[in-house]
């Protein structure tokens, strides 16, 4: 994870709902808020409410290009535990994007380490 914020033409995306990657929900252990340099795209934006399916191709590349996900070489997902992170993996792989990783630890791991840069709201 250290060695994709660290890389020029790579994205980190937490696909936490905006009130955890801002750091006014619970968050993860000790800290809240996001690791430092990711970008925000809830998981559930990408997932129709009425039927827990995703929408057309057209309609998720609206959403992943307001971000510019896809012009980034690598793109790694992050939520809690790597379980919310899959969906927008799942998406950019739809969508051709074909360097896409989950940071399988998650805010449970980075959270739990006070060396590992985090933005919150403290």
């Amino acid at each position: 994870m250290l060695a994709a914020l660290a890389a020029g033409r790579s994205c980190v995306l937490d696909a936490l709902p905006a009130s955890s990657y801002d750091g006014t929900d619970g968050g993860y252990g000790a800290r809240r808020g996001h690791i430092t340099g990711a970008v925000n795209l809830p998981f559930r934006g990408m997932v129709e409410a009425e039927t827990a399916g995703f929408p057309d191709a057209d309609a998720l590349r609206t959403i992943v290009d307001g971000l510019g996900l896809l012009g980034h070489d690598r793109v790694v997902t992050y939520c809690g535990g790597a379980i919310a992170a899959t969906v927008p993996a799942f998406v950019l792989a739809m969508l051709g994007h074909d360097d896409v990783g989950v940071y399988d630890a998650s805010l449970m791991e980075w959270a739990a380490d006070d060396a590992l840069p985090m933005t919150g709201p403290d």
